[in-house]
């Protein structure tokens, strides 16, 4: 079904897998395309709860935009196009409802990065390396960097990221907030769906309205957040999967005593 990414489903996880590693997964227009596709069946399939993102092969997570493609050059409106076919994939990504964990087994350049900062949450292999490159070939960084890189890192670190291009290990990485684990190379996926696989058991409703909620907290005032808990709880109260979630502990609690 598609030509540039992997797609499975299991314990109420989904998993899409670039599939380029003969040119280090980098972000072609049809794997932009499909990874869009591919976010959009998920979303619609009640069976997924939630979704890793992560790669083929030992080397790189994605390089980057395609410099083949690039090469042949665009005018200002098609190349305002292919940002835009980006954007869209951005949005779905930080707008729906079912979380998205991002699993980088090796290099996370460009868009690569910006995959990575856009999911919910980020863990990286030992030896994988970020970078904002775009500086060095007289570009600025698209797939939401500008936006989202000061809001993890602070903005005078995304400002030396971004101005330098320079790249950074996994383990500076984690520790300037730009993921959130570094883990051994044999354990990346283990690690990533084992996450996955608690967070599937939980309220898909509490899951969808943390995620939104968190989102959108950085750009509100607290009297905007505080309301928007209230309406959440709100909601929360009345669900399905809060009331069996009483009911289950007081039953454990009363077999307990």
């Amino acid at each position: 079904m598609y030509s540039t990414i992997l797609t499975e489903k299991k314990e109420g996880v989904g998993i899409i897998t670039f599939n380029r590693p003969e040119a280090y997964n980098a972000f072609n227009l049809a794997m932009r395309v499909e990874l869009l596709q591919a976010l959009e069946e998920m979303e619609k399939d009640e069976e997924i709860k939630v979704i890793i993102l992560t790669a083929a092969g030992d080397k790189s997570f994605c390089a980057g935009g395609d410099i083949k493609e690039q090469a042949a050059g665009f005018d200002v409106y098609s190349g305002r196009q292919r940002v835009r076919n980006g954007n869209r994939t951005l949005m779905k990504m930080l707008k729906m409802d079912k979380p998205i964990i991002c699993a980088v087994n090796g290099f996370a350049i460009g868009v690569g990065a910006n995959l990575a900062l856009a999911s919910d949450i980020a863990i990286a292999a030992e030896g994988a390396k970020f970078s904002e490159i775009y500086i060095n070939i007289g570009f600025i960084p698209d797939f939401g960097g500008v936006h989202l890189l000061p809001r993890l890192v602070g903005l005078a670190r995304a400002k030396e990221l971004v101005l330098t291009g320079r790249m950074v290990e996994a383990q500076e990485a984690k520790e300037i907030g730009l993921i959130s684990q570094v883990v051994p190379r044999a354990e990346l996926m283990s690690t990533a769906f084992e996450i996955a696989r608690t967070m599937a058991k939980r309220s898909a409703l509490a899951l969808a309205l943390d995620k939104d909620l968190l989102n959108r907290s950085l750009d509100l005032d607290l009297a905007t957040n505080l309301e928007l808990e209230e309406f959440a709880m709100g909601m929360c109260f009345q669900s399905e999967e809060h009331k069996q979630a009483v009911k289950d502990f007081t039953a454990r609690k009363n077999k307990n005593k």
